[in-house]
């Protein structure tokens, strides 16, 4: 049987053809609620006894469908044969779970890039590449229910991790800065000799996050429900209504908690590159960003077809230019700091660049051109010229 969405049209293809003409109307409308029908009446043969309203209405539901055309019939078979089932526990899609927004960082930009990656042929020997992350510099403060507040143009937002890593955020300073000095503190207590450091890495990640939530939770509790978090906890005499409403808050909106941090870090296991909030935490092996403007830097990216493979150079100025691209917008910070973690040695430490003068060559040599020339008369015949071979073709 076809499955049912709420608030979708079910697909042509889902219902049986029928004969076309008046003559034939009846069977139009028993041959496209078909599948529907069978569910009926499988529900009809259950032991549990039917309330006496549901039969009261049984006829004038049945007069209602014979009354209606062949698309009307269509177009209710949904609403009218689940609505008394879209909040029941096997119909998932309802679930609040499956209905999340996909998260967005209303501000700022952070960018992370893998570069002259190498792949042994020795699946054995890790990948070797050169990490590079950029942010731009303009803070913001976030007090929920409000829109976020810059309070700072120049603001660093590159941290330096233990072990020689770094996170970049571009969300609320706050919670951004009390995940990642937590995070430096459980890196310490990391085993970078194992195997496996990479997986104990994300572990830390994670826990770091939770931490930052169980703060943030309080604030949540008192401007949402209205009780502290150790009511919450232990308030044995707290009612039971404040307790679900805690409860359900606590639930849906943890993945709000305004923090995600873009970490990067070389390993003996090679190189870590992630994207983490309180929702999830992700690894790339290409690049990642994250911002409010994150998609128009995934399409510049796409459009100068960045690929991992490219050299540390190259990818640092598509980078650099694809930031320089987003700044246009105000919630992007007009400076940029930079930070280059290679294979072998020491990272280069983090550097500021205004996007002109650190890399004016590169830009005189390989950024998009101006087009002021093409308002010329050159321009406009060129353009006569192939309007002209058009017609021609055309003949």
């Amino acid at each position: 049987m076809p499955s049912a969405k709420p608030n979708r049209p079910f697909p042509s293809s889902s219902l049986m053809p029928a004969p076309a003409g008046p003559a034939d109307f009846p069977c139009q409308i028993i041959t496209s609620l078909a599948p529907y029908l069978l569910y009926a009446c499988a529900a009809a043969l259950s032991p549990v006894p039917r309330p006496s309203s549901l039969r009261r209405k049984a006829r004038k539901t049945a007069q209602l469908l014979c009354n209606l055309s062949h698309l009307e019939s269509t177009l209710i078979q949904q609403d009218y044969l689940l609505h008394k089932r879209r909040r029941t526990a096997y119909h998932p899609v309802t679930s609040h779970r499956y209905r999340r927004d996909v998260r967005k960082v209303p501000m700022t930009v952070v960018i992370g890039m893998m570069a002259e990656t190498t792949q042994n042929s020795n699946a054995a020997i890790p990948t070797v590449a050169t990490l590079l992350l950029c942010a731009d510099t303009l803070a913001t403060y976030q007090i929920p229910k409000k829109s976020p507040v810059t309070s700072h143009p120049s603001q660093a937002k590159i941290y330096p991790l233990a072990h020689g890593f770094f996170a970049a955020f571009c969300d609320d300073y706050y919670w951004s800065h009390k995940v990642a000095t937590e995070l430096n503190n459980r890196l310490l207590s990391v085993d970078f000799a194992n195997d496996g450091v990479i997986d104990l890495v994300k572990v830390q990640v994670e826990k770091s996050f939770d931490y930052a939530f169980k703060w943030y939770a309080r604030t949540l509790l008192k401007k949402e429900v209205g009780i502290t978090l150790d009511q919450y906890y232990h308030d044995k005499k707290l009612r039971p209504k404040l307790h679900k409403e805690a409860q359900d808050c606590i639930k849906t909106k943890y993945q709000e908690m305004p923090a995600e941090l873009v970490i990067a870090g070389q390993t003996h296991r090679g190189p870590l590159l992630l994207k983490a909030n309180a929702e999830e935490i992700r690894e790339y092996t290409n690049f990642c960003v994250s911002g409010g403007p994150e998609e128009s830097v995934i399409s510049w990216l796409k459009l100068r077809d960045q690929r991992s493979n490219m050299s540390a150079v190259r990818s640092l100025y598509h980078m650099v230019e694809a930031k320089r691209f987003v700044q246009t917008e105000l919630t992007v910070g007009q400076k940029t700091q930079i930070v280059i973690l290679r294979s072998q040695g020491l990272p280069i430490p983090t550097f500021q660049d205004d996007g002109i003068t650190t890399m004016k060559t590169w830009f005189d040599m390989f950024c998009v051109k101006d087009t002021s020339e093409m308002d010329g008369t050159k321009a406009r015949a060129s353009l006569d010229a192939f309007i002209a071979t058009l017609s021609v073709s055309q003949k």
